[in-house]
């Protein structure tokens, strides 16, 4: 008897997918564009946001909506003492998340290398962006408004852009890593807060 009610159930025709596409993407967007979406370094965690439940009925809505989840949103994400792990588990769990809008709010808590080195290399292969560190202002010029990581990934860019392989750009790494140590000798203390 109960596999004849979930029959039914599943036989049943989504009300909201027969309607028309312009429809359903004014009713995505109202369920899914909030502008900025915030998430910090520390949630629930480290544990990563749920997606909204829409994006879990059903392929086809997934399918149709998740674009506008990630085209038409900027997440915004605090990572504290450089630990981007929620960020770089975030873009792993999904392609399109990479994609996306985002922007970082750097809080240099501590001088946490071996967090940043983790997240360096998530973006040398790929798996995660960095912070851009350069901003347009009014005039339309191009300022710096970053820190130290957003300088070492501006380092790692050139590498890579020159052909490089990441084990020279680990050396060089290493050497800027010094260099810092000489200001501040808490680049060179090693974590035992990094995972």
């Amino acid at each position: 008897m109960a596999h004849t009610a979930a029959v039914t159930v599943a036989n049943k025709e989504c009300r909201l997918l027969a309607l028309p596409p312009e429809m359903r993407n004014r009713i995505y967007r109202a369920c899914l564009v909030e502008g900025d979406i915030s998430i910090h370094s520390d949630d629930a965690g480290n544990d990563l946001p749920t997606e909204p439940a829409i994006l879990r009925t059903c392929r086809q809505i997934r399918d149709e909506a998740e674009s506008i989840l990630y085209q038409e949103n900027t997440f915004d994400f605090t990572v504290e003492d450089h630990d981007a792990s929620n960020y770089v588990k975030w873009c792993r769990s999904a392609e399109r998340r990479r994609e996306c809008k985002h922007t970082f709010n750097l809080n240099e808590g501590s001088t946490n290398w071996s967090n940043l080195e983790k997240w360096m290399v998530a973006w040398w292969s790929g798996e995660a962006e960095g912070p851009a560190g350069y901003a347009e202002d009014e005039g339309g010029i191009m300022t710096f408004v970053g820190n130290v990581a957003t300088h070492l990934f501006r380092v790692l860019e050139t590498l890579q852009d020159s052909g490089l392989p990441w084990e020279t750009a680990q050396s060089v790494l290493r050497n800027m890593r010094r260099a810092l140590g000489v200001e501040n000798q808490d680049w060179l203390e090693e974590s035992d807060q990094a995972d």
